[in-house]
């Protein structure tokens, strides 16, 4: 009996004081940081390149954390090879980058980042939101759609995926190109590359600004079971300068019962632990009265709230989506046949964007109206 109770209080010791994460045995190397400069103000987009850069956390963990100089980071993806990161602020000078992993393990690369001196060598990346990057998928009223994302290189020389255009794991046949691969996609100048979206329902790229803007992307949605021969619905890839910190508003709704709508709402900053909240509000065209209105919270894309950093997947867009809008918002509408809708931001600093699809019920068209 003893031996069976110093073999439990052995146990709940070890256990107690075990840690809650396997331990990587190889220690992190920082190989490269692209770019090597950027503005006092902070906000661009680094890439770090390396090894063993992510622990092996199993139950509950810290985040992995990077420094520049003695200033933490904004980190917006992370890999065993790669960690993409907002610069902070920061006094002039050079700095040294290091980053600190859940177990312990550092890595550092001295003085290899220049505040202030953003010349050529500032490879700053631009953000770019594709709302749908679903594969194929099924929809209401047995629809079955199709999504076809293509990218056109309007520069004159070869754009390298893995370093100048950034998309998340599954978006390329071949993998993720926020992992280095060896055989990474190559669009040739003046040329169009189709790419295969995976299933979630939309991303962020991420554009290096000298290329960015010589790429022009082409985002359409089909429903085969109506439409085999039609073309398609457009929908708007959004640049970052493109979004919104005020107002949106969108008119001509249309509300009658042939008709149902979908509101997207998408927010891509990382500013916070909050997704953020927005104002709904429906109103009449001719009068702007307010017919209905809704306080909305933002959610990770995969609508848990997001009150923890370390549970957000960071190469999503945060957002909202609300169907059947006007049945839900206003279920007694009458004879009206249009309405406005208004969207404000209420939490401070929201940077964010949205559109609204009107499917037919007759015809299963799908129109799309944006701001």
């Amino acid at each position: 009996m003893r031996i069976r109770l110093l073999a439990s209080v052995l146990l709940l010791t070890f256990f107690s004081n075990a840690p809650m994460q396997a331990q990587n045995n190889e220690l992190p190397i920082i190989t490269t940081v692209s770019p090597s400069s950027g503005p006092l103000e902070g906000g661009s987009t680094v890439v770090i390149d390396g090894a063993s850069l992510k622990s092996n956390c199993q139950i509950t963990c810290p985040l992995t954390r990077v420094y520049f100089g003695t200033v933490e980071g904004r980190i917006v993806g992370d890999h065993a090879s790669r960690i993409i990161v907002i610069a902070p602020p920061h006094a002039a000078g050079v700095v040294d980058i290091r980053i600190v992993l859940p177990n312990g393990s550092t890595a550092i690369r001295k003085a290899v980042f220049r505040y202030g001196q953003a010349g050529v060598e500032a490879q700053e990346f631009e953000r770019i939101l594709v709302p749908i990057a679903s594969s194929d998928f099924p929809g209401a009223y047995e629809s079955f759609w199709v999504t076809r994302l293509s990218v056109y290189n309007d520069n004159d020389r070869v754009v390298q995926e893995n370093s100048e255009l950034l998309f998340y794991s599954g978006i390329f046949p071949r993998g993720s190109s926020l992992l280095p691969s060896k055989k990474a996609t190559i669009l040739p100048p003046h040329a169009l590359q189709a790419i295969r979206p995976s299933w979630q329902p939309g991303v962020i790229v991420y554009a290096r600004k000298d290329v960015a803007d010589g790429l022009h992307f082409s985002l359409r949605i089909r429903d085969t079971t109506r439409q085999a021969t039609a073309y398609g619905t457009e929908i708007p890839v959004v640049r970052e300068r493109e979004l919104r910190t005020g107002p949106i508003i969108l008119l001509n709704l249309p509300v009658g019962e042939r008709y149902r709508q979908s509101l997207r709402i998408y927010e891509v900053d990382r500013s916070s632990n909050t997704c953020g909240r927005v104002q709904l509000r429906l109103f009449d065209m001719s009068s702007g009265e307010t017919l209905a209105s809704r306080e909305i919270e933002l959610t990770n894309y995969e609508g848990r709230p997001c009150t923890v950093a370390e549970y957000l997947d960071r190469h999503y867009p945060n957002g909202a989506q609300i169907h059947s809008l006007a049945q839900q918002l206003l279920p007694e509408r009458g004879s009206r046949e249009f309405v406005g809708l208004e969207l404000r931001p209420l939490s401070v600093g929201l940077r964010y964007w949205a559109f609204v699809t009107i499917g037919d019920n007759e015809t299963q068209h799908v129109s799309t109206i944006t701001p």
